[in-house]
């Protein structure tokens, strides 16, 4: 393996704080350096990981120390998240990985850009059909760069008093600007529709004017994610404020495949027609490929059945197929 990959997974492992893969892929470094007759370093190397590292790598519980930005009724405003996902658990199309990778490299290397007076991608859009993967993909991001995710509960956030949505929207952002994190804003069509539209109320139109004017003068070190499944709605000035804007589509047929191995990863195969199985979910959400998968698995364990089968996979195909004409209204 290429030294920059093992460097890479090396501090990847120390950020997440996986103790056991760290010392793997330690020593395995050692060993490329014997290789290379380099012994006085390789056994410099064995001293310090052979020394016992009693320190504990973990996720700062910011919950328990700061105070959560709050409305007029003490409810907070904000969840504080540890993430527990990673890119290898999210199956992106290639020109996804691509744009994700950039946003990684420049957030790390932001001090370089800034030297030449530029500013790293750090407003990011994620649009696209839902349960294909963008809640997902920013918990992952959150993951990669060993941090927080701030998720913003618009529940709370958006109000029925006049003025208040907007003043909760800076409260957000102020506390936001404290420190580095991922801000999630889910669902975010429901701050950002079109100021055109003639059924929407002047309030939510004050907010939109005030998102803009607030995501213009933030000037923290977060990464600020908005996801939503109707792009269509969003007022057009919202698009220019995002430094990208990635799109999240279904799976492609060997994107199915991928996820079926990723789903079912924790359960034997059988005999299975995997062709014919990615055929009958041509057309399924990464969420509805996750939930055959994993109904499937379930069945073979209530069952005692000790591998899953392709009949048993088709069956929970099948239900899939009967959900989603019920939600689709029946078509």
């Amino acid at each position: 393996m290429a030294r920059g990959d093992l460097l890479k997974k090396l501090l990847l492992a120390y950020q997440r704080g996986e103790d056991r893969k760290f010392k793997e892929i330690s020593l395995e470094i050692i060993r490329d350096e014997r290789r290379k007759n380099h012994n006085v370093l390789a056994d410099q190397l064995q001293k310090i990981i052979e020394t016992d590292m009693n320190v504990t790598r973990t996720f700062r519980n910011f919950s328990d120390i700061v105070s959560l930005p709050r409305d007029d009724n003490e409810t907070p405003l904000i969840e504080i998240r540890k993430p527990h996902k990673y890119l290898d658990d999210v199956i992106l199309s290639e020109q996804n990985k691509e744009m994700i990778s950039e946003i990684i490299e420049e957030f790390w290397r932001s001090e370089l850009l800034k030297s030449y007076n530029l500013k790293p991608k750090t407003k990011i859009l994620f649009c696209g059909p839902p349960g294909c993967g963008k809640s997902l993909c920013a918990e992952a991001l959150a993951g990669e760069l060993g941090l927080n995710l701030i998720y913003n509960r618009f529940d709370s956030i958006i109000s029925s008093y006049l003025g208040d949505t907007s003043t909760n929207l800076r409260k957000v952002f102020d506390f936001a600007a404290k420190d580095t994190w991922v801000m999630l804003f889910d669902e975010f069509d429901a701050i950002g529709k079109s100021r055109n539209d003639s059924n929407e109320h002047g309030e939510l139109k004050r907010v939109v004017n005030s998102f803009l004017q607030i995501i213009d003068s933030y000037e923290g070190n977060s990464l600020i994610i908005a996801c939503t499944n109707h792009e269509d709605v969003l007022d057009k000035a919202i698009w220019r404020r995002f430094d990208e804007v990635i799109y999240f589509d279904k799976p492609k047929k060997e994107d199915i495949s991928k996820l079926i191995r990723k789903k079912t990863a924790s359960f034997p195969w059988g005999k299975l027609d995997t062709e014919k199985i990615v055929d009958e979910m041509d057309g399924f959400s990464h969420a509805e490929i996750e939930r055959v998968c994993h109904d499937a698995i379930k069945y073979c364990l209530l069952h005692e059945i000790q591998s899953l089968s392709t009949s048993v996979i088709m069956d929970s195909i099948k239900r899939q197929k009967q959900r989603i004409r019920i939600y689709k209204g029946g078509e």
